[in-house]
């Protein structure tokens, strides 16, 4: 959803900069494609509101992250100004995965691409003022447009906060990122004279945005492999204690339930090297990468378990004996880990309080 609008309207800005006649053979001729991809957006929201009425679906299971899709115009307001804002700043906010040099890199990006698209459509009609200032004014709500574009998945259903900046539901601010550098070079190449400094810059601006991409990636890969190791030992550590419970029997099959991640680790690791603002992936950011919460007896299958567990793989099967979990290390009053009382056995569930 957010990927379509953000593709319509960075094929209309492309349009409104290369024409060069009158408005009328702009939008009846030059935006057809424009048009036809609306069309289909618009179908295809429709439909999904229809199949949601259908199945009776108004809120997301909270497993799966909770939240409310939009089916009256009661918060439309509030969550279109609030939606809005974010998709402004997050053009600006740092990730562990993107710190402040690369933010700082695409935003020149996004400047130079802006300033190549405004001089585009002002030097294709020097004589005609108001012509000019009415696609010029086109321009600027289509670019505002675009960026509001990136976040449309977020304009019909309420998420999580930090689902908002989570990489996953965030793929139209690749397109976003490929689309300023497109309309530079594309942009530049059409131009007869005085762009050619501004072309070697936004290639040097491409070349810096790869790099620190790649070294980004790297390090990334190197605190990814850090977590994993780290969770290996401590689900060890766990197993251990687990497999030395007194009440244990062996015969039995149980399910396990681990409360609360691991640790904090990566994310004290990527804060110390280059501090961020916001959380994108909670999977990999908290270090949930061998065992993530909802099939905590994936690693310890792996390590060789004597114990036999259940396959909860399925990620709304163990929501209930979380609830029952958290009662019961209410109801014991245990400790964190490694406490002698953070692990313990109820019946055929095994609880981790980390």
């Amino acid at each position: 959803m957010s990927v379509a609008a953000t593709l319509a309207a960075g094929l209309a800005i492309m349009r409104l900069s290369e024409h060069s006649g009158s408005l009328r053979n702009l939008f009846l001729r030059h935006f057809q494609p424009v048009w036809s991809m609306l069309v289909a957006f618009g179908l295809g929201g429709i439909l999904y509101w229809i199949s949601l009425k259908i199945a009776g679906i108004k809120h997301i299971p909270a497993y799966l992250g909770g939240g409310d899709i939009l089916h009256s115009t009661t918060d439309v307001l509030q969550r279109f100004v609030e939606v809005t804002w974010k998709s402004f700043y997050a053009l600006l906010v740092t990730q562990p995965e993107f710190g402040r040099p690369l933010k700082l890199v695409l935003l020149a990006a996004l400047l130079l691409a802006v300033g190549f698209l405004v001089s585009a459509v002002a030097t294709r009609h020097p004589g005609r003022k108001a012509l000019m200032a009415i696609k010029l004014a086109g321009l600027a709500g289509l670019l505002v447009g675009m960026v509001m574009a990136t976040k449309t998945l977020f304009y019909t259903v309420s998420m999580p906060g930090h689902f908002f900046f989570a990489y996953r539901y965030n793929l139209a601010m690749i397109f976003f990122t490929a689309f300023c550098f497109y309309a530079i070079f594309a942009t530049a190449s059409g131009a007869k004279s005085g762009f050619g400094p501004w072309r070697s810059l936004a290639a040097v601006t491409a070349c810096c945005v790869l790099f620190v991409f790649v070294r980004a990636d790297l390090l990334r890969q190197g605190m990814l492999l850090h977590g994993h190791r780290h969770d290996l030992l401590m689900a060890n550590r766990i197993l251990e204690r687990v497999e030395s419970l007194p009440d244990l029997d062996l015969s039995k099959t149980y399910t396990i339930i681990r409360l609360g991640p691991y640790s904090s680790e990566r994310l004290r690791m990527m804060n110390t090297f280059s501090p961020y603002e916001a959380m994108a992936c909670k999977h990999m950011d908290q270090v949930e990468i061998t065992s993530a919460g909802w099939v905590p007896e994936g690693v310890f299958n792996v390590l060789g378990s004597r114990v036999s567990f259940n396959n909860s793989i399925a990620i709304g099967g163990t929501w209930g004996n979380l609830k029952r979990a958290a009662a019961l290390v209410e109801k014991r009053k245990a400790q964190k880990w490694p406490h002698p009382s953070s692990v313990f056995i109820e019946d055929d569930l095994i609880v981790v309080n980390m």
